[in-house]
Order: structure tokens, then C-alpha cells, then sequence
């Protein structure tokens, strides 16, 4: 582990100091003092949804959740008073496009993020591989998605981005739901499949949704709607691993690591069923807010008088 583990520090530490040098001369607006209470109460009612999302459907897997939701609005309201909140809520405010794209786009990772930790645990114990050959099997989903995303990036500028990305999900549901009948004698080869067809369908959402929030605010607000996008994408992730704690918590998956006993298999196997299940229906509701999100926009755009093409190009897209 001491190669990769190294490896990935290296990088952090090039992307860190490439960050420092290409972005040193951009103007700076200091909006003023750190939002600490926010920042705390954030962190806080984070942490109390993951450890509720373990616990279920235990009583204090209950409490932890209430309490969790409790204190996301209790940081609402935070938001709303000090001077330079760490998320300024009223972006939100009567902007219907632009809440149905950050939906969507936080029910999304909710969907996918998971499926590389059930995936490679399958690969490691189920199948006997190593974390070298279980990695070269799932990076096509990746390949992919680099080699296409740029291409779907350009598209979503010609037609409306929350259809692509609506396909793009549509692609996805069908790529997860055939990970429902994972069996210990499924092919290697269909696992490949079953990855590339998630990867082209993330590849026609991740860019396009991208262009539906950002073409959703003006031009001023561009790096708030790219960090709510940020906290969307981080917030999805951390529900799609409670959705498999809670579940790996219900079916009994004991000694959960790069391997898992024999003698929970089984457990582990019903347990991505129900995971897989959980997330294609997922994938069903990010398509719905995307539709509302289209709908949304039609309706504005005659009030504003101006289509979307031209709300984009006064945003400055």
C-alpha cells in the first residue's frame, strides 16, 4: 500500500502547487471573516447523518438522523444572518432551475458513487482478484467518461443541457440496474460492460449539469453556483456510502474490507441487490428533477422575454 499511498500524495502536492501558481494573480474579494459557527454546525450534522445512516434502523441510528437534519437547518439558518456565509442560501431563492440541476445533481452521485467501493470489494473476494486487476477492470468507466465528456460538454451548449444529462442518467439507471443480478459466476467481460455503459451515461451528465447550473445564474454568482455544485457532488457522496453502511448494518456484512469472510458472502450479495436496486430507482428521481428543472425553464424564459440561448450568452456562457 506504501507505493500508492505515496503515489497519490505526490499528486496532491503537484495539483496543490499547480493551483497556487496559476491562480496567485487573480483578483481577489475578500467577503470578510470566516464563517466558523456555520462551518462547525456543517460539519456536525454531516457527521450525525453518516453515523445515522450506520446505525439504522437501530432507535440511535433514528436519533442521529433527526438530530443530522435538525442541524442542516440549523445551518440554513445560520447562512441566512452572518455577513459572508461558507453557502449563501438565498442563490436559491425563486431560482427553480437552478435547485432542480443541483437536485438532480445531488441525487446522481448519491446513485454512482458507491459502485466503485461494492464493486471492488466483489472483484477482490468474490472473484479472488487482486487491487491491481480489480482497478484495471473498473477503470473503463473512467476511460470513458475523460474521452467523451469533453464532446458532451460542446453538445449541451447546442441543445438544452438538462436533456442530455436526463439521457445521460436514463443510460445510467440501465448500466446500475445490471448490476442487480451480480452472482459470483458473473463474467468478467459483463462487469466491463456493465461499467463502460455507466461511464458513457455519467459522461453525458456530469458536463451538461454542469452547464444547466452555472446557466442558471448570472455571471457574479458563477463561483457560489460552482461551490453549491461542489457541496452537491460531496453530499450525494456521502449518502451513497451511508445507503451501503445502512445496508451492509441490516443484512449483517461482518468484517468489511478489502476482503469479507465466506461465510458473508451471501449477505454481501443481497446487499449490493438491494444497493444497486436503491440506486437505478435513484437515478429514475434525478431524471424527474431534470424534466421539472426543462419545464421550469420554458416557463421562465417568455416571462423574461429573452430564450435560454440569450440567458446564456448575457451570463457571459
Amino acid at each position: 500500500m506504501e507505493g500508492p499511498v505515496r503515489l497519490c500524495t505526490l499528486l496532491t502536492l503537484v495539483a496543490a502547487l499547480l493551483a497556487v501558481f496559476r491562480m496567485r494573480n487573480l483578483p481577489v474579494d475578500v467577503p470578510g471573516k470566516l464563517d466558523l459557527s456555520g462551518s462547525i454546525v456543517y460539519c456536525v450534522a454531516l457527521t450525525l447523518i453518516m453515523f445515522g445512516f450506520s446505525s439504522l434502523p437501530a432507535f440511535t441510528g433514528v436519533i442521529y438522523m433527526v438530530l443530522g437534519i435538525a442541524g442542516f437547518f440549523a445551518f440554513g439558518l445560520i447562512e441566512l444572518k452572518v455577513k459572508s456565509p461558507i453557502l449563501d442560501i438565498r442563490i436559491f431563492r425563486g431560482n427553480y432551475p437552478f435547485i432542480f440541476s443541483n437536485l438532480a445533481e445531488l441525487i446522481a452521485y448519491s446513485a454512482t458513487f458507491a459502485l466503485g467501493f461494492l464493486l471492488s470489494i466483489y472483484l477482490q473476494s468474490i472473484t479472488g482478484m487482486s487491487p491491481g486487476e480489480a482497478g484495471l477492470t473498473m477503470v473503463i468507466q473512467t476511460v470513458l467518461m475523460v474521452l467523451l465528456s469533453k464532446s458532451t460538454g460542446s453538445l449541451s451548449d447546442k441543445v438544452d443541457p438538462a436533456i442530455i444529462a436526463a439521457g445521460g442518467m436514463a443510460v445510467t439507471a440501465v448500466g446500475l440496474g445490471t448490476f442487480i443480478f451480480l452472482t459470483p459466476e458473473t463474467p468478467v467481460w459483463w462487469i466491463i460492460v456493465c461499467m463502460g455503459i455507466v461511464g458513457v451515461g455519467l459522461s453525458f451528465f456530469i458536463s451538461p449539469i454542469t452547464n444547466a447550473v452555472m446557466s442558471s445564474v448570472e455571471k457574479k454568482d458563477f463561483g457560489l453556483a460552482s461551490a453549491t455544485l461542489g457541496s452537491m457532488r460531496t453530499l450525494g457522496m456521502n449518502f451513497s456510502m451511508g445507503i451501503i453502511l445502512m445496508l451492509f448494518t441490516i443484512n449483517h456484512v461482518q468484517k468489511i474490507g478489502r476482503s469479507i469472510p465466506k461465510e458473508s458472502f451471501e449477505a454481501f450479495l443481497k446487499t449490493t441487490k438491494v444497493g444497486f436496486t436503491i440506486f437505478a430507482v435513484l437515478c429514475l428521481f434525478a431524471i424527474l428533477s431534470l424534466i421539472i428543472r426543462g419545464r421550469v425553464r420554458e416557463r421562465a424564459a417568455p416571462e423574461s422575454g429573452m430564450p435560454e440561448s440569450g440567458q446564456k450568452e448575457a451570463a457571459g456562457l
